[in-house]
């Protein structure tokens, strides 16, 4: 295994348990589990988020597999909490916003601008 390569796998890892969390916590959050329990697991995923970007960049094993992975993950979790909250009964207005907020950080990650892709 070439050096880097451990590395790799720990972060990718991280943000595939990430999008497990997310909807392991979508599949269990109305079935009458103790809500400490779904607070734990969101907390996880939350968490895992943090720590993916800093062992990549600590590890120096970033790469664009890692970035995908990391926004889908990201972006299965926005998507289950917003499904959760509107079940709950939040307002639409502050999840519509939220919802839009994401579908142009989507967008702005696509950008490039001189070559070089939108610092997002």
């Amino acid at each position: 295994m070439r050096p880097g390569r451990a590395g790799l796998w720990v972060v990718a890892s991280v943000s595939l348990l990430r999008l497990v969390a997310g909807l392991l916590f979508a599949s269990l959050a109305f079935q009458g589990v103790p809500l400490g329990l779904l607070a734990m697991l969101y907390l996880g995923a939350m968490l895992s988020d943090l720590l993916d970007g800093l062992l990549a960049r600590r590890l120096h094993v970033e790469s664009f597999v890692g970035r995908i992975l990391d926004l889908v993950s990201d972006k299965s979790l926005t998507i289950v909490s917003l499904l959760y909250a509107a079940a709950r009964g939040i307002s639409m207005l502050p999840l519509a916003m939220i919802a839009t907020r994401e579908i142009i950080m989507i967008g702005l990650r696509l950008v490039t601008v001189e070559g070089m892709s939108a610092p997002v």
